[in-house]
C-alpha cells in the first residue's frame, strides 16, 4: 500500500510540474506577441502611408502634365 501511494504521489508531482513549466511557457509566450503588437501595428501603418504617397506622387504627376493654362479655351472660337 505504501509503495503505491508512492508511485502515486511521483506522477503527481511530475504531472504538477509538467503543468506548471508548460503554463509558465504559454504565459511567457503570450507575453512576448503582446509585445511585438503595437510593432507590427506601427510597421502596417508604415507600409500603408508608404503606399499612400506614392501614389500621391504619381497622381501630382499626372496633375503636373496637364497644361494650366489655355486649356478652356479652345471652346469660344
Amino acid at each position: 500500500m505504501s509503495y503505491l501511494i508512492q508511485e502515486l504521489s511521483l506522477y503527481l508531482l511530475a504531472a504538477f510540474v509538467i503543468g506548471a513549466s508548460y503554463g509558465w511557457r504559454l504565459r511567457s509566450m503570450r507575453a512576448h506577441q503582446e509585445q511585438q503588437s503595437p510593432k507590427r501595428d506601427a510597421e502596417q501603418t508604415i507600409q500603408r502611408l508608404q503606399t499612400e504617397q506614392q501614389q500621391l506622387l504619381a497622381r501630382i504627376e499626372q496633375l503636373q502634365l496637364i497644361p494650366a493654362t489655355g486649356a478652356g479655351e479652345d471652346w469660344q472660337d
